[in-house]
C-alpha cells in the first residue's frame, strides 16, 4: 500500500481527497477499506470499497468529510490509518497523511453596548465591548483604541490587545471620561473605537449625550462601602451657588439592577441660592451577596418640579467568608479500638484558626447504619477567631456477637446556617469470646463410692478463664437413668473475669439391693442461658450382704434357744409321761418300761431330749455348708419331735403339754429354720 499525496488540504465545501495504492498480496478475492485511528470528533473518511484479486493493484480515492455545524479551527494535524480486508480485518496495513484545515472566515466583529450613553451631571461612563469572531476558524489579535473629532475624551480599556478564540465572542470594558459641559447646554459627541491588526480594521461608533443641571449633587464618598453588612451610608452634597433662586428639592434614587434600595435623612430639602446643603442617606442591598465582593451602580435624582440633577455612586458590598467555608474539625483518636465495651470517647476539634469572626457551630454525629449514638460534653460551641475548641463525644452501640469484631465509620458533623464540616473516624468494637465458652468445669471427687447410703456430697468447681468478662451460671444435674436427685448450694455462681467458683452437690440415689453394687454416671452443667459446659463423675453405690451373718446368728441363736429347751421342763405340770429310755440314765442299757414312778421319766424324757440335742447340733453345723438345707431339715426335724411328744404326751397321758422347754425347743427350730433359708440365691 502507497499514499499517492501525503498532504491534504480540505476545503470548506468538498472536504479533501487523497489516493492510495492498494495492492492484494493474498491468494484470496478480497475487499479492501480504509478506517482513521483515533481521528478529531469532526474528521470522517469515506470510499467506496476496493475489490481485488489476488496480487491484483489498484488505486483507492479516499475522501475526508467534515462532520460538524462549524468548521474546525484552523490548523495541521497527521491522520493516521488502516487499510484492512473484509475477510480478516485483523490484517492491516498502516498509513498517515497530513491534513490542513485553512484559515476560513471574515475579521471578527466589533460593537460597543450600550452604543449611546447619556450623561447628566456626570463626567464618566463605563461601557463593554463585544469582539464577535464567530464567523472564523481563526484566532485573530486586535489593538483597541478610540478617538474623537476633538481629542478630548479619555479611553480606559481593561485590556488593548485581545485575541479572540475561533469561533467565540470576548468582551472588554471600557471607561469613558469626557469634560463636563458648559452649565444648561447639553453637548453631544460621537466616539470612535477600533480594533486594528495586519490583515484588517474594525471600528464601532459610540454616542454620549452631555447635560448639565444648574443645581450640581456630589456624593461624599463617590463609592459606599459595605462590610459584612447588607448596608452603607455616605453623605449627598446638593450644590446651588449658581443658581439665582431657591430651590425646594425632592430625593429619590434607583438603580439599574433593582438591587439596591436607598433612604435619605431627609427626602425634601429647600437649598436656597448661593449656598449648597448636605444631607445623608443609607444605601441597603435587597439581595444577599453571592460573591465576596459585589459591586452595585445606583443614582440619586434631585428633582425640583421642572428640572432634575442626577449623580451616580457605586455600592461596593465585601463579604468575609462565613467563618464556617474555613473552619475544619477533625477526631482524635482517628480510629478507637475497643474490647467487650459498648461505648468509647473520642474528641473532636473545632479549628476556627483561618476565620476572621467568632464561629458558632452546632453538633451532630451519624452513621451509616444508624447503630451508634452520640453524646456531646457541649452541644453547641462559639470558638472565637484563630482559636481551636475541643469538645468531648461519647459514642455507644451494641457489641457484636461473641468473638467477632465490627467496625463503624462515624461521622461528627459541626454546622450552622452557613454551611457545615464534618470529620469521620473509625469506631471498632471487639467482643470476647462468651465466658461459658472458655470456662471450665470439674466435679471433685470425679470417683467416690456410698456403701450402705443413699445419700452423698461433691464439690463442683467453674472456672471462668475470661479475663474480660464475668459469668453467671445455673447449676443443674442429671444421670441417665434419672434415678439421682440434685441440690445446689448456692444453685447460681456469679464468677468475675479470671476467678473460680465452686458450689456443694448434695446428691441423693437410692441403694442397690443387699449384696448389691451399681455405678451412676453424673453429670453436673452449668448454664449461662446461651451455652453450658458439663463436668462428669462416677458413683457407686455398694449394700452389704447381710444374709451370711444372718444366717449364722439366726442359727446359732436358734440352737442355743433349743439347747436351753431341751434341759427345761417340756410339761406345764408335774404329771409323769412315761417313756422308753435306757435303763441307767444316761447310759445304755436295755429299753424296757419305766415305772411312773421312776424319777428318770419325771421331768426329762431322756429320748426326745436326746433326739433333740443331736438335731441342735446337726443344725449349728449346717452354717458350714454353702446351702442351707442341712440347717433347715435339722430343723424341721427338731420341731417336729418337738411338737409329735407333745401331742403323745397330751393325748396318751393326758399331759399339759407347751412348758417353757418346748417353747424354747420350737422357737429355736424356727430361728434355725430361718437362718437355713438366708441364702443368696443365685438368679437365673
Amino acid at each position: 500500500m502507497e499514499v499517492a499525496a501525503p498532504e491534504v488540504i480540505l476545503d470548506p465545501e468538498h472536504g479533501g481527497t487523497f489516493e492510495l495504492q492498494v495492492h492484494n498480496t493474498s491468494s484470496i478475492v478480497d475487499r479492501f477499506r480504509a478506517r482513521p485511528i483515533d481521528p478529531p470528533p469532526w474528521l470522517k473518511l469515506t470510499h467506496p470499497e476496493v475489490p481485488l484479486y489476488p496480487d491484483q493493484e489498484e488505486t483507492a480515492s479516499i475522501t475526508i468529510v467534515v462532520e460538524s455545524t462549524r468548521w474546525p479551527a484552523a490548523q495541521r494535524i497527521m491522520l493516521s490509518g488502516q487499510v484492512y480486508s473484509d475477510e480478516d480485518p485483523n490484517e492491516a496495513t498502516d498509513f498517515a497523511i497530513a491534513v490542513t484545515v485553512p484559515p476560513v472566515g471574515d475579521p471578527a466583529e466589533l460593537r460597543a453596548e450600550p452604543a449611546q450613553v447619556r450623561l447628566r451631571d456626570a463626567t464618566s461612563a463605563k461601557i463593554e465591548l463585544k469582539l464577535d469572531n464567530r464567523g472564523s476558524n481563526f484566532p485573530q489579535l486586535f489593538e483597541l483604541t478610540g478617538s474623537d473629532p476633538e481629542d478630548v475624551v479619555g479611553f480606559d480599556f481593561s485590556a488593548t490587545i485581545v485575541e479572540i478564540p475561533p469561533g467565540e465572542t470576548l468582551s472588554v470594558d471600557v471607561m469613558l471620561t469626557v469634560p463636563p459641559p458648559e452649565v444648561g447646554k447639553p453637548q453631544s459627541r460621537r466616539l470612535t473605537i477600533s480594533g486594528a491588526n495586519d490583515q484588517a480594521t474594525i471600528e464601532t461608533q459610540v454616542t454620549i449625550e452631555q447635560e448639565t443641571s444648574t443645581v450640581q449633587l456630589r456624593l461624599d464618598p463617590a463609592v459606599i462601602k459595605a462590610r459584612d453588612v447588607p448596608h452603607g451610608e455616605g453623605m449627598l452634597i446638593i450644590d446651588n451657588r449658581k443658581g439665582g433662586v431657591e430651590r425646594r428639592m425632592r430625593l429619590t434614587g434607583r438603580d439599574p439592577e433593582g438591587a439596591v434600595r436607598m433612604s435619605f435623612r431627609e427626602s425634601n430639602i429647600l437649598v436656597r441660592a448661593g449656598t449648597e446643603s448636605r444631607t445623608g442617606f443609607r444605601v441597603q442591598s435587597t439581595n444577599r451577596p453571592t460573591e465576596d465582593e459585589v459591586s452595585r451602580s445606583f443614582t440619586v435624582v434631585a428633582s425640583d418640579g421642572t428640572n432634575e440633577s442626577t449623580v451616580d455612586g457605586t455600592f461596593v458590598q465585601t463579604t468575609t467568608p462565613a467563618p464556617i467555608t474555613t473552619a475544619s474539625i477533625r477526631l482524635e483518636p482517628e480510629q478507637l479500638n475497643t474490647r467487650d465495651k459498648t461505648h468509647g470517647r473520642f474528641r473532636a476539634l473545632v479549628d476556627n484558626t483561618r476565620g476572621s469572626r467568632t464561629l458558632s457551630v452546632r453538633l451532630g454525629g451519624a452513621d451509616p447504619e444508624r447503630a451508634v449514638g452520640f453524646e456531646f460534653d457541649v452541644l453547641t460551641l462559639d470558638i472565637p477567631a484563630g482559636r481551636v475548641s475541643r469538645v468531648g463525644v461519647t459514642v455507644s452501640a451494641a457489641l457484636p456477637a461473641s468473638g467477632e469484631t465490627l467496625a463503624r465509620e462515624i461521622t461528627v458533623v459541626a454546622g450552622n446556617r452557613d454551611g457545615s464540616v464534618q470529620a469521620r473516624a473509625e469506631f471498632t468494637q471487639a467482643a470476647s469470646p462468651a465466658p461459658i465458652t472458655l470456662a471450665k468445669i470439674r466435679l471433685e471427687p470425679e470417683q467416690f463410692t456410698l456403701h450402705n447410703s443413699a445419700r452423698g456430697q461433691l464439690r463442683v468447681v467453674v472456672d471462668n478463664k475470661s479475663r474480660a468478662l464475668p459469668l453467671r451460671v445455673r447449676l443443674a444435674g442429671r444421670d441417665p437413668e434419672r434415678a439421682v436427685r440434685f441440690s445446689f448450694d448456692p444453685p447460681r455462681l456469679d464468677i468475675a473475669p479470671g476467678q473460680v467458683g465452686w458450689a456443694k452437690v448434695a446428691i441423693n440415689a437410692p441403694h442397690p439391693r443387699m449384696g448389691q453394687q451399681i455405678v451412676r454416671n453424673l453429670e453436673v452443667a452449668a448454664d449461662d442461658g446461651n451455652a453450658m459446659v458439663e463436668a462428669k463423675a462416677e458413683l457407686t453405690q455398694t449394700t452389704a450382704d447381710f444374709l451370711p451373718l444372718i444366717r449364722i446368728v439366726y442359727t446359732l441363736l436358734g440352737g442355743l434357744l433349743a439347747a436351753v429347751g431341751a434341759f427345761w421342763p417340756w410339761a406345764r405340770d408335774d404329771w409323769p409321761v412315761p417313756l422308753y429310755t435306757v435303763t441307767d440314765f444316761p447310759g445304755v442299757g436295755a429299753l424296757r418300761n419305766i415305772a411312773l414312778e421312776d424319777p428318770g421319766t419325771h421331768t426329762s424324757q431322756p429320748i426326745a431330749r436326746a433326739i433333740v440335742l443331736v438335731l441342735i447340733a446337726i443344725m449349728m453345723l449346717g452354717v458350714l455348708r454353702a446351702k442351707g438345707t442341712v440347717t433347715v431339715v435339722a430343723a424341721l426335724l427338731m420341731a417336729v419331735v418337738t411338737i409329735g411328744f407333745m401331742v403323745y404326751a397330751s393325748v396318751e397321758f393326758f399331759a399339759a403339754v407347751g412348758g417353757s422347754g418346748a417353747m424354747l425347743v420350737i422357737a429355736g427350730a424356727v430361728l434355725g429354720c430361718v437362718g437355713g433359708l438366708c441364702v443368696r440365691r443365685k438368679r437365673p
